[in-house]
């Protein structure tokens, strides 16, 4: 999948640069097809990111355990 998106992404840039150096035109339905793989590819570092994030998340909270669960909070409830 990553070798996919590096090579889409390659590609992608490669046509816009090749309509701003050399004043290619496009098409409006190039134009469309453009702004979709933009969009598809926004979309997925988007979903990428979220999960990323969310199974950092779950990794901090197993290995330490809830912060209202810390060792020194128990540990000051049992002295009152």
């Amino acid at each position: 999948m990553v070798l996919a998106t590096i090579t889409t992404t390659r590609k992608f840039f490669t046509i816009l640069a090749s309509v701003v150096a050399f004043g290619h035109a496009l098409t409006m339905p190039q134009w469309l097809g453009v702004a979709l793989l933009f969009g598809g590819m926004v979309e997925e570092l988007r979903t990428e990111y979220r999960k990323t994030t969310k199974a950092r998340a779950t990794m901090s909270w197993t290995r330490n355990g809830p912060a209202s669960l810390s060792p020194d909070s128990a540990e000051g409830s049992k002295d009152k």
